[in-house]
């Protein structure tokens, strides 16, 4: 069969309400009379989420073999609010209600659940403890179990899965401060200038170590260098040196804070030709993120920043060290397109952005 999703239409009624009268008696039928009872879902309530545009159905070969409510956004499911177990996605998630296939809807359920998950790469659904056949068709297609959820219409419980997809997805959810780095910061275009600047020295620093032991010694970094004030890093000297050199909270490498020292001298010459950090980063790609595959470890465009910052003066500045900050703060886009979080930036709108080094602006503010 030849499956393809869609809004739920007005002509659609009589085929939906038939689904779900067909699913109501599968369910009585196979151990689970009381999650529908003989009347769920209310007529009304189907045509108030056609008319929302959140009813769904999917076609197989020009036929209606199943149908859902889908929505999606931040908190999206009051519900869901309150669980006796825990999520692990974040706040902005898709949700699934009300999903039911025909008789004929082989495979369809599953096709509709990975549709939803496709859009938004951070899925959470619940069914009732009797719903067996529910239960396994989440957990065949990747869902986890996340605990048990009330919901307003019914009094039995809820069990509650949820199925998040991220860039890296085995490696992430074996450490939880990389998966909160990955879903809150990693990729995420960024222009705050203080970030950007921290994202910088961070980047000089994690040169040859781990970056979860960067996000592990951030904290003593922030402290070390007085939370990453370009002004007065740029001001430090050979006390201050061989104090940080004696700090066992960050990284003691003479070189690496000799350097991240003239880099900050750098960086406030930076902001005085091009209004600021950021300015001068974003307007090597006039201000977009430019899409690239995550596998990758240099491109066109990170050497040509580091070309541009080793003219400059700035150390520690060679294209890999680049292209890994350059991704971090969102330049580059790296996100994998079934990634939550390349949904949650809309980064297909990135997919016409290409890097044109002709169109580069070639110096500050003024020269524009």
């Amino acid at each position: 069969m030849n499956m393809e999703i869609r809004k739920t239409e007005e002509r659609d009624l009589p085929e939906v309400l038939a689904i779900y009268r067909y699913a109501r008696t599968f369910m009585r039928e196979h151990g689970n009379p009381r999650q529908w009872g003989d009347k769920w879902p209310p007529e009304a309530l189907i045509r108030e989420d056609i008319r929302r545009g959140k009813s769904y159905v999917c076609e197989a070969d020009g036929r209606v073999e199943a149908t859902f409510f889908y929505d999606e956004g931040e908190n999206v499911e009051p519900a869901y609010s309150v669980i006796d177990g825990s999520f692990t996605g974040p706040a902005r998630y898709g949700v699934v209600h009300r999903i039911a296939a025909s008789e004929n809807g082989h495979g369809a359920g599953s096709f509709c659940v990975n549709w939803a998950v496709s859009q938004c790469g951070n899925l959470r659904i619940d069914t009732h403890p009797d719903n067996l056949i529910m239960q396994h068709m989440l957990q065949k297609n990747g869902f986890r179990y996340c605990g048990i959820v009330h919901i307003p219409e019914d009094d039995d419980p809820r069990y509650a899965y949820e199925k998040v997809v991220r860039c890296g997805e085995r490696y992430y959810l074996k450490n939880e401060l990389l998966t909160r780095y990955h879903d809150k910061e990693w990729g995420k275009p960024e222009h705050d200038e203080q970030k950007l600047y921290e994202m910088f020295v961070l980047e000089l620093f994690q040169a040859g170590v781990s970056w979860e032991l960067l996000l592990r010694k951030r904290e003593n970094f922030r402290s070390a260098f007085d939370n990453f004030d370009a002004e007065k890093i740029a001001a430090y000297g050979p006390e201050k040196i061989d104090a940080l050199m004696q700090d066992p909270g960050i990284i003691r490498n003479r070189r690496k804070i000799e350097a991240a020292i003239g880099n900050a001298r750098v960086v406030l010459k930076l902001r005085e030709e091009f209004g600021s950090f950021s300015n001068y980063l974003w307007h090597f790609t006039e201000n977009r993120s430019i899409p690239e595959r995550m596998d990758a470890v240099t491109d066109q465009l990170s050497d040509d920043v580091s070309k541009d910052m080793k003219k400059r003066g700035i150390r520690f500045a060679g294209s890999v060290t680049v292209f890994s900050f350059l991704q971090a703060v969102g330049i580059l886009y790296c996100h994998d397109p079934e990634c939550l979080c390349f949904h949650r930036d809309h980064a297909e709108t990135f997919a016409q952005n290409h890097y044109q080094p002709e169109n580069r602006v070639s110096g500050g503010r003024n020269d524009r």
